[in-house]
C-alpha cells in the first residue's frame, strides 16, 4: 500500500501537479489521503486526454467514444464509493446519488404508463 500511495504521489507530480496539494498529504499512508491524491490524479487525466486548444483558440476533444444505452446505464451508476472522495464532495456524490434514484423510479412509473396516453408520459416527463 505505501509503495502505490508514493507511486501514486510521482505519478500526480509527473502529470503537472501541484507540489503543495502534495505537501498538504500527510506523510503517513492513510486512505483518505489515498483517496484524495486519487480524485486530483483523475481531475489530471480528464484535463489532460479530454481537452486541446488549437491555434485559434477553438476547442477539440479526443479521444470520444460511443457506448451503446446498456453501457451509459450501466457507467451512470458507476460513481464509486463515498470513501473515495474527500469529504468536502460528500456531499454532491448525496445529491448525485439521490438524482440518480429519482430519475430511475421515473422511468419505472413511465413505464407501466400505457403507451397511447400521451398526457400521462408528458406529465412525469415534467416532474423531472
Amino acid at each position: 500500500m505505501k509503495e502505490l500511495y508514493k507511486k501514486l504521489i510521482k505519478e500526480y507530480l509527473q502529470k503537472g501537479g501541484k507540489q503543495a496539494f502534495v505537501d498538504k498529504l500527510s506523510p503517513v499512508y492513510s486512505l483518505q489521503s489515498e483517496a484524495k491524491l486519487r480524485f486530483e490524479l483523475q481531475k489530471l487525466n480528464s484535463k489532460a486526454s479530454s481537452v486541446n486548444t488549437s491555434q485559434n483558440d477553438a476547442y477539440i476533444v479526443e479521444n470520444k467514444t460511443v457506448v451503446s444505452g446498456k453501457e451509459a446505464l450501466k457507467n451512470l451508476n458507476k460513481i464509486g464509493l463515498i470513501s473515495e472522495y474527500p469529504h468536502e464532495l460528500h456531499s454532491l456524490y448525496n445529491e448525485r446519488q439521490k438524482q440518480f434514484i429519482n430519475a430511475c423510479s421515473l422511468k419505472m412509473q413511465l413505464n407501466e404508463v400505457d403507451a397511447a396516453d400521451d398526457t400521462a408520459a408528458l406529465s412525469y416527463h415534467r416532474q423531472k
